[in-house]
């Protein structure tokens, strides 16, 4: 899962229409070796981390019917979570049967409690050369949730990249008394996010507005300093938004720029942006892929803080649906951003169904 500069590189000009290379992730579900397909599960921290990953909602008129606690491109959830027991041992649950299954994999690190991130599913052709960026975000969103179930039982872990998988390491034991309320509300709310409808372009719009201020983003971009082995660089992510005035013009704060909505349809044609309340849009500094060859930390950093905006605009009535796919530098020209300096790399969308 290690992306680099090379790799954006490439993405850029695939989204650049310069290259059509498709990036190749390396699937090693078949190292591990299945030694018990009805295992019990007697940890109540590992069995609530490991149910992070199960479908909580199945829904119909829809192409993409499957839904998590966090979203996924076309909903197909390539990650595979396990849990590490002891001596080279990894317990996970099978998605069909919903038993816990334990396996042994020597080629794998892991102390007991520690948990283990794998590409278990194969992306398709089509996603080209933003794989990588596209399994790494999600990772994010996952990691998230991870994150915010683990300070319901005063527990943290350290974001450790390894060889074709993600090491989250234990750095102390939980506390078993769980903050119970606090745990209930985000698994009402995992279990109502959504990304909207899919069936047809969005259409329908209500006023939500924009719900955070900067001292949110500030905060967030804060506990990525305990998640990974070196600080971020300070201000390398920033978020951008646009708000919609209720006629289909964005407003972009702090900045003498309004956007019409079908300057945004024609970047990103799968929606109508005059049904859409509002935008996030994360974006990096250029300078973190000059000096660092290795940047997955900051990948996963914005789907990270991507899920805090999915989870905030949980409901049953709103939506909230990340998007990549679309025109880097038209969008860029758009907003006015100095593509030289900056770039976008992901986004969320958020409105009323």
């Amino acid at each position: 899962m290690n992306y680099t500069r090379n790799d954006f590189f490439q993405e850029l000009a695939f989204n650049s229409l310069f290259n059509v290379e498709e990036q190749v992730l390396v699937h090693q579900m078949d190292d591990y070796v299945l030694l018990d397909e009805n295992v019990v599960c007697d940890d109540p921290v590992q069995e609530m981390m490991i149910g992070l990953n199960d479908y909580n909602r199945v829904e119909k008129n829809t192409y993409f019917k499957v839904h998590k606690g966090y979203p996924s491109p076309r909903s197909l959830y390539p990650i595979r979570l396990f849990v590490a027991t002891e001596n080279g041992r990894f317990i996970t649950k099978n998605e069909r049967t919903k038993k816990f299954e334990l396996y042994e994999n020597a080629a794998r690190e892991g102390e007991e409690g520690d948990i283990l991130l794998e590409y278990g599913k194969v992306y398709p052709s089509y996603y080209k050369s933003i794989k990588k960026s596209l399994l790494l975000l999600e990772a994010g969103h996952l990691i998230y949730n991870i994150h915010y179930v683990a300070t319901c039982c005063e527990a943290r872990y350290n974001v450790l990249e390894k060889d074709g998988y993600l090491l989250l390491k234990k750095v102390n034991n939980p506390n078993h008394d769980f903050q119970h309320a606090k745990l209930e509300r985000f698994y009402h709310r995992s279990s109502i996010r959504n990304s909207g409808p899919y069936l047809h372009p969005i259409m329908s719009f209500h006023l939500i507005p924009l719900l955070d201020d900067a001292l949110d983003f500030q905060r967030l971009t804060e506990r990525l300093d305990s998640l990974f082995e070196q600080p971020l660089q300070k201000n390398a992510i920033q978020l951008m938004k646009l708000q919609n005035d209720g006629n289909g013009s964005f407003h972009v704060p702090d900045r003498e720029t309004n956007v019409d909505y079908r300057q945004l349809n024609s970047i990103y044609p799968y929606i109508n942006f005059k049904g859409v309340s509002g935008m996030y849009i994360f974006t990096i500094d250029n300078l973190v892929f000059k000096e660092e060859q290795n940047v997955t930390p900051y990948i996963l950093a914005i789907g990270f803080l991507a899920q805090f905006y999915c989870m905030m605009y949980a409901s049953e009535d709103n939506y909230c649906r990340p998007v990549k796919s679309f025109s880097v530098g038209d969008f860029e020209h758009l907003l006015g951003i100095n593509g030289s300096q900056t770039t976008i790399m992901y986004s969320v969308i958020i409105g009323a169904k």
